[in-house]
This record gives structure tokens, C-alpha cells and sequence, in this order.
């Protein structure tokens, strides 16, 4: 089963994986979890929330790295595999999905919906027309605290795949938010 949470920046994405990390936990489930190898954001081996909460996770470079990792586990009984900031990684982690589908295997995918002009991210476009249940959620809007579906650049950096917290990014609900980084007014 596939399961896909996903929306902007500081929408609790992360904190969804590391719930489920919690549960597996509790219950004894075989569990393991992922990240992109290029967030190294607050710490290199585990997926870290904005506001703290982590779990252990294989920092890798491509879905060729979870596929290896993934058949090392399934001797141990693994059937939960969780993946931050999918949108990262190329299209072979849908082939990846694709391949595991049909196994007693839960994943749980989160990852942004949209860059932050406002553009759909191809991998996470797939992994939605895949997946079993798909979550969207927001967070709460910097400016007015209205629901954000929003990720507002604050950095003049032009890179897409800016990995970054709330130095680069805000969360915006669509009345505040503009695409590319947010001009600042002189005064």
C-alpha cells in the first residue's frame, strides 16, 4: 500500500512519517525510513521536523540505494517504509513503488506538491497517480494564519531544489503568496 502525504513547506509533512515511525515502534512493526542524500538540514541520519521531532533514517542518493536497502530488511519481516521529501529523488522511485506495490509493504511518501513558483513536481505528480490514499494538507499562513498551500521562496536563491527551513522558505496561504523569492520593501 502507498501512502502519500503531502502539501507545502511547514504543513507537518515530515512529523506524518515520524508518527508513523512512533506507532511502528510501539507495535514492534519492522520499520525503516529514508531521506534525499542532498537534506542535510538539522542532521545527516535521521528526517528531523521543523520543530524537532526526528527518527533514524538511510540518507541516499537514489532509488536504487532503497531498493538494496529494502531487500537487506525484508529477511528481518519489514513491511513499513517511509520516504521525506520524495519529491527529490528522480522518477525511478515510482518504478521503485511501482515494483513493491503488490507486497505487504506499507509506504508512507511525503513530499511537496508544488516548488515554490507554484509548479508541480513531476515525482511527486506520479507517486499521486499511484498511490492508494493521498493526504493533502496544509499549515498555517505566516501573514494571516489562514490555511497555507503555499510555499513562498524567501531566499533570492533561484535554485528549484533549495533545501532549506524558515531562513528560505514561508508558508503562505494563496492570497500571500507570490511566486519566486518574496521582495522585501525598503523603508
Amino acid at each position: 500500500m502507498i501512502t502519500m502525504v503531502t502539501g507545502p513547506m511547514f504543513s507537518g509533512k515530515s512529523n506524518h512519517l515520524i508518527n508513523m515511525a512512533a506507532h511502528a515502534g510501539r507495535e514492534k512493526i519492522p520499520f525503516i525510513a529514508f531521506k534525499p542524500a542532498k537534506d542535510k538540514r538539522y542532521a545527516v541520519d535521521e528526517i528531523v521536523s521543523h520543530d524537532g521531532r526526528r527518527i533514524e533514517a538511510y540518507r541516499v542518493e537514489s532509488a536504487g540505494s532503497i531498493r538494496g536497502i529494502i531487500k537487506r530488511h525484508r529477511s528481518e519481516g519489514l513491511t513499513c517504509v517511509a520516504i521525506d521529501e520524495a519529491q527529490f529523488f528522480e522518477l525511478d522511485l515510482v518504478d521503485l513503488l511501482n515494483e513493491y506495490h503488490t507486497e505487504p509493504i506499507n509506504f508512507l511518501v511525503a513530499c511537496l506538491d508544488l516548488d515554490s513558483d507554484g509548479k508541480p513536481w513531476e515525482t511527486s505528480i506520479q507517486i499521486m497517480a499511484i498511490a492508494d490514499m493521498v493526504h493533502k494538507i496544509a499549515g498555517q499562513c505566516a501573514v494571516c494564519h489562514m490555511p497555507s498551500t503555499r510555499s513562498q521562496r524567501l531566499s533570492s536563491d533561484k535554485t528549484r531544489e533549495l533545501v532549506g527551513g524558515a531562513k528560505e522558505y514561508s508558508p503562505r496561504c494563496l492570497h500571500h503568496w507570490s511566486p519566486g523569492p518574496e521582495v522585501q520593501e525598503e523603508g
